[in-house]
């Protein structure tokens, strides 16, 4: 199997299984401060683990065109703030009968 495709697969159940636990980390932290933990986590690991693939491959980092920055910006903000705290408001705005996968 290709290995994108294996850690594209591990990043989709690992992002699915995310849903079951932040519903249960919901009672102990409010909503938004624990989307804005989740998400701080995996912002500040992301770039340690790109830096370090490129350095074991001996490769350069990829550039932005000018263009992109406006459609990032539009990304994390959307996807990276207001997404992810709306999804905690929903779970914790959910009845706990909604998750029976645990």
């Amino acid at each position: 199997m290709n290995p994108g495709i294996a850690y594209a697969l591990l990043g989709a159940a690992l992002f699915g299984a995310s849903t079951p636990i932040a519903k249960l980390l919901v009672g102990e932290v409010g909503p938004v401060m624990l989307a804005g933990l989740l998400y701080a986590g995996r912002a500040w690991t992301r770039p340690l683990a790109c830096r370090a693939r490129l350095a074991f491959a001996g490769r350069r980092a990829a550039r932005f065109a000018p263009g992109d920055y406006k459609w990032l910006a539009g990304a994390v903000i959307l996807g990276g703030v207001i997404g992810p705290a709306l999804l905690m408001l929903a779970l914790a705005a959910s009845s706990a009968s909604s998750c029976r996968s645990f």
